[in-house]
């Protein structure tokens, strides 16, 4: 074994390790919203429940949500259980890619190659995250790692691998549908065509299942609307980026052979179809949506840096240098960037918000819960278990993807949420009301209308005025004391 192989066991480890601590900073922050009902979903008390969340269309692939259910089954209903399932999958994301890498390009990119991936700042936040991304990035790295085996060393024992790989993949990740056509095309184009065939048959029945139980029932016109007001779309130059770089690799796949070759169509087929679909308006241009197709944008790239390489054999010793220079400076200035940014914080604190009720709310009082937080105050309740008094939730200003109920962007009125809010609030009522809403900037840019602000004035004009506001990061708590009334306030407050 030659000293730069024995060092494969070492730079895995210290890759994982890495991958490992940073996924632990900041595992126990409060979920924010987007992973307070997926927690909600998985600790519903049926398998039914979970895949059909009553409260919210189901949009996490059902591998992603069993590996949760059991996790909080056998460790309990907590912040660290439901992320140890994404952190996990990072994991093995990065294994799994390092080993792909370290097939088709020399050590010291491989290397570099798997820091791009792992250390990647949405990868790093969905490590993290009680989201099925991170499993979406470890679906790609495994059909990667298959896909390189097979070509590298074609055998039943490598096809076997790569079959169960893609038995695997789209149940964890539905976005691995766009690597199935380059694997197939690849392991037709090797002269196994009954392997190919096996494959199109065994990803169009997973597809064929997945599509009617779990996708379908879990779609909704409303989904299209909310990527399209998405305010985090991926850059035009990020979109150019990716076209270029697989049009570029798929013009120099004529010049490689064997394996290569192939990989270079298997990793830059998913970034054209990707593009293609994200223009047409079928699939979302986010930096999350877009984590899976990371590892072969990112493969592609040492590919054709090893390919480079090897026609000009006098730079590698020089560029090796600067290869391992890069892979130790990139960790390094991750973990600045998650120190300085303070990524260790909640995005929106129900824990906090939930806490401070639990202590300061008597049974007497009214609880009113804005949709914008509803499912981050049930699941802290459950967890904190709250009792009393009992919330009433409003009933307008729905964050996406609401089941059953149809809540555009900007769809909110003044008058619908003065009109909410009066029935809310009975007349005879004497006594403190507690109003919890986000103060997420972006909620409210979706909805079109900061109804938090409009629930606190409102309430103030009917006859409720504010004792101190009480802030968490993106929740807010405003208690209110009211007395009871006949007939509407005229005056309005002054802010």
């Amino acid at each position: 074994m030659s000293a730069r192989a024995s060092m494969f066991p070492l730079l895995a480890f210290l890759l994982l390790a890495a991958t490992l601590a940073f996924g632990l900073f900041g595992i126990e922050r409060s979920l924010w919203l987007d992973e307070a009902w997926v927690a909600n979903s998985v600790h519903a008390p049926t398998l039914r429940e979970m895949f059909y969340y009553p409260g919210w269309l189901q949009t996490s692939p059902p591998l992603f949500l069993l590996l949760e259910r059991a996790t909080i089954h056998l460790f309990g209903l907590s912040n660290a259980a439901l992320r140890a399932v994404p952190l996990t999958l990072e994991m093995a994301a990065v294994g799994l890619f390092f080993a792909a890498a370290r097939r088709v390009a020399a050590l010291p990119l491989a290397v570099l190659a798997t820091t791009l991936v792992a250390f990647h700042p949405v990868a790093i936040e969905y490590s993290r995250t009680a989201k099925q991304y991170s499993g979406e990035v470890a679906a790609s790295a495994a059909l990667l790692a298959a896909a390189s085996a097979y070509l590298g060393n074609a055998s039943p024992r490598t096809f076997r691998w790569l079959l169960v790989a893609l038995l695997v993949a789209p149940p964890l990740s539905y976005p691995a549908v766009f690597l199935i056509p380059g694997l197939v095309v690849a392991v037709w184009a090797t002269g196994d065509r009954r392997g190919a065939a096996w494959l199109a048959l065994t990803a169009s029945s997973v597809l064929a299942i997945l599509y009617p139980l779990f996708i379908r029932p879990n779609y909704s016109p409303a989904l299209r609307q909310f990527w399209a007001a998405s305010s985090e779309h991926v850059s035009s130059a990020a979109l150019i980026a990716a076209i270029c770089l697989c049009a570029g690799a798929l013009a120099w796949f004529a010049f490689a052979a064997g394996a290569r070759q192939w990989m270079y169509w298997i990793c830059a087929v998913p970034g054209l179809l990707l593009v293609a679909s994200s223009a047409l308006g079928w699939y979302p241009a986010t930096p999350r949506t877009w984590l899976f197709v990371l590892p072969c944008l990112v493969m592609l790239l040492a590919i054709l840096a090893d390919e480079f390489l090897g026609r000009w054999p006098r730079i590698v010793p020089a560029v090796s240098t600067m290869v391992w220079i890069a892979a130790a400076a990139i960790p390094l200035a991750a973990a600045w960037r998650q120190v300085h940014q303070h990524r260790n914080l909640p995005g929106e604190d129900f824990a906090g918000a939930v806490q401070f009720l639990r202590q300061h709310a008597a049974p007497a009082d009214l609880l009113l819960v804005h949709p914008s937080v509803k499912e981050g105050f049930e699941l802290y309740a459950t967890m904190e278990g709250f009792a009393a008094p009992r919330p009433v939730y409003g009933a307008t200003g729905w964050p996406c993807c609401v089941r059953d109920h149809l809540a555009p962007p900007h769809s909110s009125t003044r008058q619908a949420v003065i009109d909410d809010l009066e029935a809310k609030i009975p007349r005879s009522f004497s006594g403190r009301v507690w109003l919890m809403y986000s103060s997420r900037p972006t909620q409210w840019d979706y909805t079109g209308l900061d109804e938090g602000n409009l629930w606190r004035s409102q309430a103030w004009a009917m006859g409720c005025p504010p004792e101190q506001f009480v802030a968490f990061t993106n929740v807010a708590l405003s208690p209110m004391v009211c007395s009871a009334r006949t007939a509407p306030s005229a005056t309005e407050p002054r802010r």
